[in-house]
C-alpha cells in the first residue's frame, strides 16, 4: 500500500508541444535540403551546352536522342554480330513443343532483326533531324 492512489498527471500540452517542435523543425531541415537540391540542379542546368536559342523549346531532347541513338546503334550492330545470320525459316524443326530451344532461337533471330530494324530506322531520323537543322 505504499503506492499513491493518485499519481500527478503530466500536462498534456507539453507533450503536444514538443512534437509540434520536433515537427516543425524536421520540415525546417527538409525545406533547406529541397532547396540545397533544387539549387544544385539549376546550377548543373546552367553549364549545359545551350543549341537552341529561345526558352522552353525541345532542342536538349533532341540532342539527347541523337547521343542515345549511337548508343543503340553500337549495341545493335554489336548484337547483329554475334549472331549468326540465320533467319527464322531456316533454323532447325526437331522440337515440336513450345518453348523448346528451337522456339527460343526463333524468337531470338526475330528480336535481332527488329533491333536492327529499329536502330536503322532511328539512325535515318537522327540523320535527317541533322540535315534539317544544318539547312536552317
Amino acid at each position: 500500500m505504499d503506492r499513491d492512489p493518485f499519481p500527478p498527471k503530466v500536462p498534456s500540452h507539453s507533450l503536444e508541444s514538443s512534437t509540434i517542435l520536433s515537427s516543425f523543425f524536421k520540415m525546417k531541415i527538409i525545406a533547406i535540403a529541397f532547396a540545397t537540391l533544387a539549387a544544385a540542379s539549376t546550377a548543373e542546368a546552367a553549364h549545359m551546352q545551350k543549341w537552341c536559342w529561345l526558352p522552353g523549346q525541345g532542342c536538349y531532347k533532341l540532342k539527347r536522342a541523337a547521343d542515345v541513338s549511337g548508343d543503340v546503334r553500337r549495341s545493335a550492330e554489336a548484337l547483329a554480330e554475334a549472331m549468326p545470320d540465320t533467319s527464322p525459316e531456316g533454323l532447325p524443326q526437331w522440337c515440336w513443343l513450345p518453348g523448346q530451344g528451337c522456339q527460343k532461337v526463333k524468337r531470338a533471330a526475330e528480336a535481332v532483326d527488329h533491333v536492327k530494324r529499329s536502330a536503322d530506322a532511328l539512325a535515318e531520323a537522327m540523320a535527317a533531324i541533322e540535315e534539317f537543322n544544318m539547312e536552317e
